[in-house]
């Protein structure tokens, strides 16, 4: 073996070293393995002018302290003057409900437990007045947080379809 091939194989193994230390980095890097959050809402009744219960399932990567914030932000067209009630399943300690302009705040009262990440979490609230259109997909924005400060935030699309009678 001359040495100039003795110098291209050991360029190799380095070469081969260092591509598998950037796998590994890029893998266990931001957050790659961990459970990421997942949200959800969904009405029980998606038709136009429908008064519906609105369901949120939540499955977050941290702990949702006692004194958490759950807000639901709607579109404008939406009619919360009507949501008077919430309730959890799988949160205990209470809540506080608020709406303010076209967002649904359920502030807990800090006398439950903190619900440890990657725990299912269900909340329901009540009335939701959806608009009078078409069906058309909106966008609704929950997000979770603790003293003001985000810990968990997605748009989900929610879909709002014109309800014919008689079917």
């Amino acid at each position: 073996m001359y040495l100039f091939e003795t110098k291209i194989i050991n360029d190799t193994t380095r070469l081969r070293i260092i591509l598998v230390l950037i796998v590994s980095l890029i893998l266990t890097s931001s957050g790659f393995g961990l459970p990421a959050n997942q949200i959800s809402i969904h009405p029980n009744d998606s038709g136009n002018k429908a008064n519906s219960i609105y369901h949120v399932e939540l499955k977050l990567e941290n702990d949702i302290p006692a004194n958490a914030t759950i807000l639901c932000r709607f579109p404008e067209s939406f009619d919360l003057k009507n949501v008077i009630i919430a309730g959890s399943t799988t949160i205990n300690g209470g809540f506080e409900l608020k709406v303010k302009d076209n967002t649904v705040i359920m502030q807990r009262s800090g006398l439950g437990h903190v619900i440890k990440a990657n725990t299912p979490v269900d909340l329901k609230f009540a009335e939701v007045i959806a608009p009078d259109v078409e069906s058309v997909t909106y966008t609704i924005q929950v997000e979770v947080t603790v003293n003001s400060t985000s810990i968990a935030r997605q748009d989900v699309n929610v879909v709002v379809k014109r309800q014919e009678i008689g079917k």
